[in-house]
C-alpha cells in the first residue's frame, strides 16, 4: 500500500524532496510521456495533480500526484499517511483521502495545481477522455472508462484514439478487455 511504501521510503523522499504517487487505474502511455514530464518540470506548485475536481471540495484527483519540497517538509503530510485506515466504501475513501489530503495541504498554505484541467466538475478522466488525449497529449486512459463506462460516455472510437499514439497498447487493452468479458 502507499502508506507502507511512503513510511518505508520516508528518508529517501525527504532526501530527494519530491515524490510522485500514481496508481494502476490508468492504461498508458497513450501518448509519449515527454509532454507530461515537461509540464511537471515547469510547474512550481507544492502539490501537482493531473486533473482537479470540484466534487465535495475542490481537490486534485488522486491517480497521479506529485509532492514537492514544501509539501514533504510539512509535518501534516506525514501525519496524514500515518493515520490511514480502512473505510467500508469507495465514497468514504474518496472524501477522506482523495479530497482530504489536498484540502489539508491547502489549509497548511501549500499551492496546489492541476496541469490538465482547471475547476473540473466531475470525472474528467471519463467525460473529457478524448479531448484530454487528442488536444492535450494526455498520456493515459482510465481503466474504468473502458471496463464499465459507468457514465455511458461515447467510447466507440477509443481503439483508434489509442492506436494512433501507441499501437501495442491498444492491442494489450483489447486483450485485457476480452479476458474480462470471458466467463
Amino acid at each position: 500500500s502507499w502508506m507502507t511504501g511512503i513510511r518505508y521510503c520516508r528518508q529517501l523522499i525527504e532526501q530527494r524532496q519530491q515524490v510522485v504517487l500514481c496508481n494502476d487505474s490508468f492504461w498508458g502511455p497513450v501518448r509519449p510521456l515527454k509532454d507530461l514530464i515537461k509540464r511537471l518540470h515547469q510547474c512550481t506548485a507544492d502539490v501537482v495533480g493531473l486533473t482537479d475536481n470540484l466534487m465535495y471540495e475542490p481537490h486534485l484527483q488522486s491517480p497521479f500526484l506529485m509532492f514537492n519540497k514544501r509539501a514533504i517538509s510539512c509535518p501534516e503530510f506525514w501525519t496524514f499517511w500515518g493515520n490511514i485506515q480502512c473505510w467500508p466504501n469507495k465514497r468514504s475513501i474518496v472524501k477522506n483521502y482523495e479530497v482530504g489530503l489536498p484540502v489539508l495541504l491547502k489549509k497548511e498554505g501549500m499551492e496546489l495545481e492541476s496541469i490538465y484541467s482547471n475547476n473540473a466538475n466531475g470525472n474528467t478522466y471519463h467525460a473529457e477522455w478524448k479531448s484530454l488525449i487528442e488536444n492535450q497529449n494526455f498520456p493515459f486512459i482510465k481503466r474504468s472508462l473502458l471496463r464499465g463506462n459507468p457514465h455511458k460516455i461515447d467510447i466507440s472510437d477509443w481503439r483508434a484514439v489509442v492506436y494512433k499514439g501507441n499501437k501495442p497498447l491498444a492491442r494489450q487493452i483489447e486483450d485485457q478487455l476480452e479476458d474480462i468479458q470471458q466467463p
